[in-house]
């Protein structure tokens, strides 16, 4: 679904009567200016307002990029009444609000929940199980800034070795720099470095990232990384980078 069917949506509400999640908000959309790009209201107190296009496109794609959406923090700093573009997103057949730590939320369904025009609560149920995943996803996001490095490789052929990182851990690649990327893999972290940008004295091949000082009395090589010093050994087939 695109927003253009969104407007599309929007314009199928012209004259009802739509009830916000704020009691004592509702509005009326009046007209849906194309021209413009604005949407024509007015309050239950009957004053004329409009809001623009570019409001409700914010709100829908940060629906579709993470499945929910806090208007406040969307729309930070664009304005007052924010409960306007929220109420009238909130009125689509497809979208459902929940609570989440005393703030009101949006949440996309995967199919229409409510006839168009009105507001639906989420399921209890739903709600706290959605919560879970929410509350889950940001210690993921912590556990991977803390993640370290474990793993560098040095690829000759990094669009082929970059999509099987991908696969193996579900998400894209940061680009770190131009030539470098990281990949977080069952909690800890793996560079991918292009031979092109890599020091002259790393050879293409995987190495292991240990903390400490380099075993003694063999020989080691001092190689930087994006800034990061590293001790290069290599024994008896393991090459290792030391960094401490």
């Amino acid at each position: 679904m695109t927003f253009d069917d969104v407007i599309g949506q929007v314009e199928s509400m012209v004259g009802l009567e739509l009830k916000s999640i704020r009691p004592g908000a509702d509005i009326t959309i009046t007209k849906v200016d194309t021209e413009s790009k604005r949407i024509c209201l007015k309050t239950s107190k009957g004053k004329d307002r409009s809001r623009p296009f570019s409001e409700l496109q914010r709100i829908w794609e940060a629906l579709c990029e993470n499945g929910f959406a806090h208007v406040d923090s969307v729309l930070n700093g664009s304005g007052s009444s924010r409960n306007q573009p929220e109420t009238i997103i909130a009125c689509l057949p497809q979208i459902e609000w929940f609570y989440l730590d005393g703030k009101k939320h949006l949440v996309i369904m995967p199919d229409n929940t409510h006839s168009l025009g009105q507001l639906r609560k989420m399921d209890v149920v739903a709600a706290e199980e959605l919560k879970k995943k929410l509350e889950q996803a940001e210690r993921n996001v912590e556990n991977q800034e803390q993640a370290k490095i474990q793993t560098v490789v040095v690829s000759q052929d990094i669009a082929t070795h970059s999509g099987i990182l991908k696969r193996q851990s579900g998400v894209s690649p940061c680009l770190l720099e131009q030539g470098v990327y990281e990949f977080v893999l069952a909690g800890s972290k793996a560079l991918l470095v292009s031979d092109g940008v890599a020091p002259e004295n790393l050879a293409v091949g995987t190495y292991v990232v240990l903390s400490g000082s380099p075993v003694i009395n063999a020989p080691y090589k001092v190689v930087r990384i994006m800034e990061q010093r590293y001790f290069l050994q290599s024994l008896n087939g393991l090459n290792a980078l030391y960094e401490r």
